[in-house]
Protein backbone atom coordinates (compact mmCIF):
# COMPACT_ATOMS: atom_id res chain seq x y z
CA UNK A 1 0.00 0.00 0.00
CA UNK A 2 2.75 2.21 1.12
CA UNK A 3 4.61 1.66 -2.13
CA UNK A 4 1.18 2.54 -4.38
CA UNK A 5 0.44 5.67 -2.64
CA UNK A 6 4.19 6.72 -3.15
CA UNK A 7 3.93 5.98 -6.69
CA UNK A 8 1.08 8.04 -7.08
CA UNK A 9 2.30 11.21 -5.45
CA UNK A 10 5.65 10.78 -7.87
CA UNK A 11 3.60 10.56 -11.16
CA UNK A 12 1.05 12.77 -10.26
CA UNK A 13 3.16 15.70 -9.29
CA UNK A 14 5.23 17.19 -11.80
CA UNK A 15 9.22 17.51 -10.68
CA UNK A 16 9.24 21.36 -11.48
CA UNK A 17 7.66 21.78 -7.96
CA UNK A 18 7.76 19.63 -4.99
CA UNK A 19 5.76 17.27 -3.87
CA UNK A 20 4.98 18.75 -0.42
CA UNK A 21 3.58 21.81 -2.64
CA UNK A 22 1.26 19.56 -5.27
CA UNK A 23 0.03 17.86 -2.10
CA UNK A 24 -0.94 21.15 -0.77
CA UNK A 25 -2.48 22.02 -4.02
CA UNK A 26 -4.17 19.04 -4.20
CA UNK A 27 -5.75 19.05 -0.56
CA UNK A 28 -6.67 22.71 -0.44
CA UNK A 29 -4.12 23.35 2.22
CA UNK A 30 -2.22 26.45 3.18
CA UNK A 31 0.29 24.84 6.09
CA UNK A 32 2.70 26.88 7.95
CA UNK A 33 5.85 25.54 6.76
CA UNK A 34 7.23 24.38 10.45
CA UNK A 35 3.93 21.85 10.00
CA UNK A 36 4.72 20.41 6.32
CA UNK A 37 5.79 17.06 7.27
CA UNK A 38 3.43 13.89 7.34
CA UNK A 39 4.82 12.71 10.48
CA UNK A 40 3.76 16.21 12.67
CA UNK A 41 0.36 16.22 10.75
CA UNK A 42 -0.65 12.66 10.96
CA UNK A 43 -1.59 12.30 7.25
CA UNK A 44 -2.70 9.41 5.51
CA UNK A 45 -3.28 8.31 2.22
CA UNK A 46 -6.23 5.94 1.59
CA UNK A 47 -6.43 5.29 -2.98
CA UNK A 48 -6.78 8.62 -4.14
CA UNK A 49 -8.63 10.42 -0.83
CA UNK A 50 -6.60 12.07 1.80
CA UNK A 51 -7.78 12.58 5.33
CA UNK A 52 -6.69 14.09 8.19
CA UNK A 53 -6.40 12.40 11.66
CA UNK A 54 -5.57 14.87 14.49
CA UNK A 55 -4.86 17.59 12.67
CA UNK A 56 -3.85 20.90 14.84
CA UNK A 57 -4.49 24.12 13.51
CA UNK A 58 -1.68 26.95 14.31
CA UNK A 59 -2.81 29.37 17.03
CA UNK A 60 -3.05 33.05 15.14
CA UNK A 61 0.13 35.44 15.85
CA UNK A 62 -0.04 37.05 18.61
CA UNK A 63 -1.04 41.04 18.34
CA UNK A 64 1.88 43.66 19.75
CA UNK A 65 -0.31 44.96 22.77
CA UNK A 66 -1.19 41.19 23.08
CA UNK A 67 2.21 40.46 23.06
CA UNK A 68 3.94 43.33 25.71
CA UNK A 69 0.49 42.43 27.97
CA UNK A 70 2.23 38.35 27.90
CA UNK A 71 5.67 39.69 28.84
CA UNK A 72 4.43 42.50 31.49
CA UNK A 73 3.41 40.97 34.44
CA UNK A 74 0.73 43.22 36.38
CA UNK A 75 2.91 45.44 39.37
CA UNK A 76 1.07 46.99 42.36
CA UNK A 77 3.98 49.83 42.68
CA UNK A 78 3.29 52.43 45.19
CA UNK A 79 5.94 55.53 46.25
CA UNK A 80 6.66 54.54 49.98
CA UNK A 81 9.40 57.27 50.06
CA UNK A 82 10.63 60.41 49.95
CA UNK A 83 13.98 61.91 50.88
CA UNK A 84 15.68 65.23 50.75
CA UNK A 85 19.53 66.30 50.75
CA UNK A 86 19.18 70.69 51.23
CA UNK A 87 23.57 70.08 51.37
CA UNK A 88 25.30 68.14 48.58
CA UNK A 89 26.75 65.39 50.11
CA UNK A 90 25.35 65.96 53.66
CA UNK A 91 22.98 63.74 55.47
CA UNK A 92 19.38 63.85 54.51
CA UNK A 93 15.85 63.44 55.94
CA UNK A 94 12.39 61.56 54.72
CA UNK A 95 9.17 63.66 53.98
CA UNK A 96 5.77 62.60 53.61
CA UNK A 97 5.25 64.59 50.64
CA UNK A 98 7.54 67.33 48.58
CA UNK A 99 7.29 69.63 45.68
CA UNK A 100 8.39 68.82 42.53
CA UNK A 101 10.45 71.17 40.40
CA UNK A 102 11.79 71.03 37.59
CA UNK A 103 15.51 70.82 38.97
CA UNK A 104 14.44 68.53 41.38
CA UNK A 105 12.43 68.14 44.70
CA UNK A 106 12.03 71.46 46.41
CA UNK A 107 15.44 72.46 48.33
CA UNK A 108 16.99 69.17 47.00
CA UNK A 109 20.77 70.13 46.59
CA UNK A 110 20.43 73.61 46.66
CA UNK A 111 23.09 74.21 48.83
CA UNK A 112 26.59 72.85 48.08
CA UNK A 113 30.49 72.63 50.26
CA UNK A 114 33.39 74.10 47.83
CA UNK A 115 37.06 74.15 48.42
CA UNK A 116 38.98 77.04 48.30
CA UNK A 117 39.15 76.40 44.79
CA UNK A 118 35.37 76.01 44.32
CA UNK A 119 35.18 72.70 43.46
CA UNK A 120 32.34 70.67 45.01
CA UNK A 121 33.35 68.59 48.19
CA UNK A 122 32.19 65.37 48.28
CA UNK A 123 31.70 61.90 50.44
CA UNK A 124 33.78 60.18 48.00
CA UNK A 125 37.02 62.21 49.54
CA UNK A 126 35.05 63.26 52.88
CA UNK A 127 33.33 60.65 54.41
CA UNK A 128 33.03 62.33 57.68
CA UNK A 129 30.73 64.51 55.70
CA UNK A 130 27.89 62.12 56.89
CA UNK A 131 27.64 62.85 60.06
CA UNK A 132 26.56 66.32 59.05
CA UNK A 133 22.70 66.25 59.48
CA UNK A 134 20.56 68.61 58.17
CA UNK A 135 17.06 69.92 59.08
CA UNK A 136 14.50 72.57 57.52
CA UNK A 137 12.64 74.08 60.19
CA UNK A 138 10.58 76.94 59.22
CA UNK A 139 13.03 79.45 57.39
CA UNK A 140 16.84 77.86 57.88
CA UNK A 141 19.09 75.29 57.87
CA UNK A 142 19.76 73.25 60.96
CA UNK A 143 22.98 71.43 60.40
CA UNK A 144 24.25 68.87 63.71
CA UNK A 145 27.24 66.88 64.17
CA UNK A 146 25.31 63.36 64.87
CA UNK A 147 28.24 62.40 67.18
CA UNK A 148 29.65 65.65 69.04
CA UNK A 149 25.74 67.15 68.54
CA UNK A 150 27.69 70.55 67.37
CA UNK A 151 24.94 72.85 65.35
CA UNK A 152 24.57 75.43 63.59
CA UNK A 153 21.40 77.50 62.23
CA UNK A 154 21.54 79.15 58.63
CA UNK A 155 19.14 81.67 57.13
CA UNK A 156 17.61 79.84 53.91
CA UNK A 157 18.44 82.86 51.86
CA UNK A 158 21.42 83.80 51.39
CA UNK A 159 23.44 86.53 53.95
CA UNK A 160 25.19 88.03 50.85
CA UNK A 161 25.24 88.81 46.94
CA UNK A 162 28.78 87.56 46.04
CA UNK A 163 28.87 85.59 43.26
CA UNK A 164 30.68 82.84 42.83
CA UNK A 165 31.63 80.10 39.99
CA UNK A 166 31.42 76.59 40.99
CA UNK A 167 32.29 73.58 39.71
CA UNK A 168 30.57 70.13 39.69
CA UNK A 169 31.94 67.38 38.21
CA UNK A 170 32.69 68.61 34.51
CA UNK A 171 29.69 72.13 35.00
CA UNK A 172 30.69 75.13 35.78
CA UNK A 173 28.09 77.55 37.20
CA UNK A 174 27.07 80.72 39.26
CA UNK A 175 26.21 80.33 43.30
CA UNK A 176 25.97 82.85 45.67
CA UNK A 177 28.04 82.87 48.40
CA UNK A 178 25.87 81.94 51.61
CA UNK A 179 26.74 82.43 55.02
CA UNK A 180 30.12 83.49 56.38
CA UNK A 181 29.48 82.12 59.37
CA UNK A 182 28.77 78.98 58.23
CA UNK A 183 31.99 78.80 56.60
CA UNK A 184 34.05 79.15 59.36
CA UNK A 185 32.36 76.17 61.08
CA UNK A 186 32.05 74.02 58.31
CA UNK A 187 36.15 74.89 57.77
CA UNK A 188 36.58 73.66 61.05
CA UNK A 189 34.74 70.61 61.42
CA UNK A 190 36.76 69.82 57.96
CA UNK A 191 39.89 70.51 58.70
CA UNK A 192 39.81 72.65 55.01
CA UNK A 193 38.74 76.18 54.11
CA UNK A 194 35.80 75.11 52.74
CA UNK A 195 32.24 77.73 51.78
CA UNK A 196 28.46 77.35 51.65
CA UNK A 197 26.85 78.27 48.13
CA UNK A 198 23.21 78.51 47.21
CA UNK A 199 22.22 77.81 43.55
CA UNK A 200 19.57 80.99 43.06
CA UNK A 201 16.65 80.63 40.18
CA UNK A 202 18.46 81.98 37.52
CA UNK A 203 20.99 79.61 37.74
CA UNK A 204 20.01 76.95 34.57
CA UNK A 205 22.47 74.07 34.61
CA UNK A 206 21.77 71.44 31.90
CA UNK A 207 21.97 67.33 32.18
CA UNK A 208 23.61 65.89 29.87
CA UNK A 209 22.17 66.16 26.55
CA UNK A 210 22.74 62.83 25.51
CA UNK A 211 20.10 61.49 27.87
CA UNK A 212 17.72 64.67 28.29
CA UNK A 213 14.19 64.35 27.14
CA UNK A 214 14.01 68.08 26.95
CA UNK A 215 15.73 71.10 27.78
CA UNK A 216 16.10 69.24 31.14
CA UNK A 217 18.30 70.99 34.20
CA UNK A 218 19.07 69.80 37.25
CA UNK A 219 20.50 71.38 41.01
CA UNK A 220 23.87 70.52 42.82
CA UNK A 221 23.09 66.73 42.30
CA UNK A 222 25.79 64.87 40.49
CA UNK A 223 23.98 64.99 37.23
CA UNK A 224 20.01 64.39 37.43
CA UNK A 225 17.52 65.98 39.12
CA UNK A 226 15.78 62.49 40.71
CA UNK A 227 17.22 59.06 41.54
CA UNK A 228 14.43 56.55 41.93
CA UNK A 229 15.20 52.62 43.84
CA UNK A 230 12.78 49.83 43.96
CA UNK A 231 12.76 48.67 47.43
CA UNK A 232 12.86 45.07 46.15
CA UNK A 233 16.06 45.95 44.36
CA UNK A 234 17.55 46.76 47.86
CA UNK A 235 15.56 43.47 49.01
CA UNK A 236 17.54 41.16 47.07
CA UNK A 237 20.65 42.85 47.53
CA UNK A 238 20.77 42.69 50.95
CA UNK A 239 19.69 38.41 50.24
CA UNK A 240 22.84 38.35 49.10
CA UNK A 241 24.92 40.78 51.55
CA UNK A 242 26.65 39.28 54.90
CA UNK A 243 24.36 41.83 56.60
CA UNK A 244 21.95 44.56 55.16
CA UNK A 245 22.27 48.19 54.37
CA UNK A 246 19.79 50.84 54.96
CA UNK A 247 18.36 52.81 52.32
CA UNK A 248 20.24 55.28 53.08
CA UNK A 249 23.26 54.59 51.33
CA UNK A 250 22.27 54.70 48.07
CA UNK A 251 20.80 58.23 48.59
CA UNK A 252 17.78 58.36 46.76
CA UNK A 253 14.84 60.46 46.10
CA UNK A 254 12.14 58.00 45.86
CA UNK A 255 11.66 54.66 46.88
CA UNK A 256 9.11 52.54 44.99
CA UNK A 257 7.62 48.95 46.73
CA UNK A 258 6.09 46.91 44.82
CA UNK A 259 7.27 45.02 41.37
CA UNK A 260 10.33 42.86 40.59
CA UNK A 261 13.62 43.78 41.82
CA UNK A 262 16.04 45.85 39.03
CA UNK A 263 12.81 46.38 37.42
CA UNK A 264 12.92 50.62 37.44
CA UNK A 265 16.46 49.45 35.05
CA UNK A 266 13.75 49.70 32.23
CA UNK A 267 11.04 52.61 33.34
CA UNK A 268 11.05 55.14 30.85
CA UNK A 269 7.94 57.07 31.42
CA UNK A 270 6.04 57.02 34.89
CA UNK A 271 3.48 58.58 36.87
CA UNK A 272 3.53 58.87 40.66
CA UNK A 273 0.13 60.09 41.66
CA UNK A 274 -0.43 63.26 39.03
CA UNK A 275 3.03 64.27 38.56
CA UNK A 276 5.17 62.53 35.73
CA UNK A 277 8.83 61.31 35.48
CA UNK A 278 11.14 60.06 32.86
CA UNK A 279 13.51 57.42 33.28
CA UNK A 280 17.16 58.67 31.35
CA UNK A 281 19.21 56.18 32.40
CA UNK A 282 20.09 53.25 35.38
CA UNK A 283 22.27 55.29 37.55
CA UNK A 284 26.14 53.90 38.07
CA UNK A 285 27.16 54.07 41.70
CA UNK A 286 30.55 55.35 43.31
CA UNK A 287 32.27 54.69 46.41
CA UNK A 288 29.11 56.88 48.40
CA UNK A 289 27.80 53.65 48.85
CA UNK A 290 30.69 52.26 50.91
CA UNK A 291 30.06 54.75 53.05
CA UNK A 292 28.06 53.93 56.43
CA UNK A 293 25.87 57.26 56.87
CA UNK A 294 25.53 56.99 60.58
CA UNK A 295 29.17 56.56 61.52
CA UNK A 296 31.53 57.72 58.62
CA UNK A 297 32.83 54.70 58.30
CA UNK A 298 33.87 52.89 55.04
CA UNK A 299 34.13 49.48 53.46
CA UNK A 300 34.00 47.59 50.38
CA UNK A 301 30.55 46.64 50.43
CA UNK A 302 27.91 46.89 48.71
CA UNK A 303 30.48 47.79 45.96
CA UNK A 304 31.75 44.35 45.76
CA UNK A 305 28.68 42.24 46.11
CA UNK A 306 26.89 44.63 42.99
CA UNK A 307 30.17 44.43 40.84
CA UNK A 308 29.50 40.62 40.44
CA UNK A 309 26.05 41.11 38.83
CA UNK A 310 25.01 44.73 38.35
CA UNK A 311 28.76 45.98 36.26
CA UNK A 312 27.53 47.31 32.48
CA UNK A 313 30.92 48.32 30.86
CA UNK A 314 32.85 49.83 33.88
CA UNK A 315 29.78 51.26 35.72
CA UNK A 316 27.85 49.00 38.61
CA UNK A 317 24.57 50.14 38.26
CA UNK A 318 21.87 50.49 41.41
CA UNK A 319 18.85 52.78 41.06
CA UNK A 320 17.65 54.91 37.98
CA UNK A 321 18.26 58.76 36.87
CA UNK A 322 14.81 60.60 36.28
CA UNK A 323 13.78 63.86 34.90
CA UNK A 324 10.53 66.09 35.78
CA UNK A 325 7.75 64.68 33.27
CA UNK A 326 4.78 66.70 31.74
CA UNK A 327 2.74 67.57 34.49
CA UNK A 328 2.16 67.65 38.09
CA UNK A 329 3.90 69.87 41.02
CA UNK A 330 3.40 67.49 44.20
CA UNK A 331 4.20 63.60 45.35
CA UNK A 332 3.27 61.91 48.63
CA UNK A 333 4.08 58.61 50.21
CA UNK A 334 1.84 56.01 49.33
CA UNK A 335 0.84 57.54 45.87
CA UNK A 336 0.45 55.11 43.11
CA UNK A 337 3.21 54.82 40.93
CA UNK A 338 2.06 53.48 37.06
CA UNK A 339 4.80 53.13 34.25
CA UNK A 340 3.63 54.09 31.65
CA UNK A 341 6.35 52.49 28.69
CA UNK A 342 9.30 50.95 29.67
CA UNK A 343 12.75 51.40 27.42
CA UNK A 344 13.54 47.90 25.05
CA UNK A 345 17.01 46.07 26.12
Amino acid sequence: MYARNELMMKTAMPKSRSALEELDEFIGLDLPRKFRHFSCINKHWHGRKIVSCGTRKPAPPLSKERRNAKRTKPMNLQLSAIYIYPIKSLGGFAVPSACVEERGLQHDRRWMLVDADNNFLTQRNHPQMALLQVSLPGDELVVTHKTTLDQISIAQKPETSQMLSVKVWDDTCPAVAASPKADAWFSDLLGQPCRLVYMPDTTKRRVDTRYAVADNHTSFSDGYPFLLIGQASLDDLNGRLTGPLPMNRFRPNLVVSGGEPYAEDDWHEMQVGETTFFGVKPCGRCTVTTTDQETGETGKEPLKTLAAYRKRGNKILFGQNMVFGRQGSQISVGDAVNVLSTRGR
